[in-house]
């Protein structure tokens, strides 16, 4: 398994999570629009008109438009946090080595563009004029994001399939215990030179500083007593 692929699916259930909130108040709000076009009402019914005597469709749509009116706030947040996700998949995207990100580039330029103009997208959000392209146009922003953020799943999808299944940046496994040894008894006095010269004298592999009686000084690779040239004097 990948080391990616935990956050590979954590950032899919974020972009399915964050894409329907943000696609709800559109959808609220075509229906809201469509409802009083066909019923032919664009201001709600009168304060004294009773439930049964108003249309299904007319209750229907004001509903929607009640719901679209309390979505807008929420969906503007949903489409920040939409790019704060494309920004995190570009994570993925670099340590799989993906060739594809094209959506994930669209959608953190769509979205943080969203971010940035939170005023104009919500005056979008809670216009509802009866007219075909108030319908037409909270529609295609509906359609618009369920593709990106499908092609974007795939990107993502794509990436962490193709990440290595090692982490070649990983610590490996004797490094970390040494160092949660050094920070448990702190920092030892051995060497990497001196560990090998331990074991291969034959000594326990243990983390504990030891005074060796034939080195000089704790864990060094150097004898205490050092040879004399006589010896080297006769053979020469």
């Amino acid at each position: 398994m990948s080391p990616l692929d935990g956050l590979a699916r954590g950032l899919t259930r974020g972009i399915v999570c964050a894409g329907v909130i943000w696609c709800a108040a559109p959808l609220a709000r075509a229906i809201e629009v469509s409802c009083a076009l066909a019923s032919g009402e664009v201001t709600p019914p009168t304060t004294g008109a009773t439930e049964a005597g108003v249309p299904l469709i007319a209750r229907i749509g004001e509903m929607s438009g009640v719901l679209a009116d309390g979505l807008v706030s929420v969906s503007l947040l949903a489409g920040s946090a939409l790019a704060a996700l494309a920004l995190g998949s570009f994570f993925v995207i670099v340590r799989g080595c993906s060739p594809r990100a094209g959506a994930a580039t669209a959608s953190l330029a769509i979205f943080g563009s969203i971010a940035f103009a939170r005023e104009d997208m919500g005056a979008v959000l809670a216009t509802n004029s009866a007219s075909i392209l108030h319908i037409l146009v909270p529609v295609l922003i509906v359609i618009a994001s369920a593709l990106i953020c499908w092609r974007w799943i795939e990107d993502v999808a794509l990436a962490a399939a193709l990440a290595p299944a090692v982490d070649p940046l990983s610590i490996d496994a004797a490094t970390d215990r040494e160092a949660s040894d050094s920070a448990r008894k702190g920092p030892i006095a051995r060497d990497a030179a001196s560990r090998q010269l331990r074991g291969a004298l034959g000594f326990s592999g243990s983390s504990e500083v030891i005074d060796e009686p034939g080195l000089h000084g704790r864990g060094s690779p150097i004898p205490r007593v050092m040879p004399d040239d006589g010896p080297i004097s006769r053979v020469a």
